[in-house]
């Protein structure tokens, strides 16, 4: 399940990563992205998300803008029970290199999905 991600399509962010130890400090460092308080809640169980659930940069066919690397913050969810579930997804980007690039000084996202797994 994706979490967040970014890639290397204009406007960069400072300088894109060529590999996974520059993404660690890119996504998550306070002169970067500033990526912090990742965690996924998984029918009340909530478990964070840091530096061993990042991915990247892989290179990739062209995306829609414009870019031909990608970093992903993600997990792999085990397989749901019958019935209903709910999942919900927190995080937050506000270092100090996202206000000049994007214009805004921090993003926090909260997705909550209801999931019914049936026979």
């Amino acid at each position: 399940m994706p979490l967040f991600g970014v890639d290397d399509g204009p406007p960069v962010l400072g300088t894109f990563p060529k590999d996974d130890e520059g993404a660690i400090p890119y996504f998550f460092g306070r002169q970067q992205y500033g990526g912090r308080d990742f965690f996924i809640i998984v029918d009340g169980r909530k478990t964070r998300v840091g530096v061993g659930y990042l991915a990247g940069p892989v290179q990739t066919q062209l995306l829609p803008d414009g870019g031909t690397h990608f970093i992903q913050l993600g997990v792999f969810l085990t397989p749901l029970s019958l019935g209903l579930h709910t999942i919900t997804i927190h995080g937050e980007i506000d270092g100090t290199g996202v206000l000049p690039t994007y214009g805004f000084s921090c993003l926090e996202e909260i997705f909550s999905y209801f999931v019914e797994v049936v026979p």
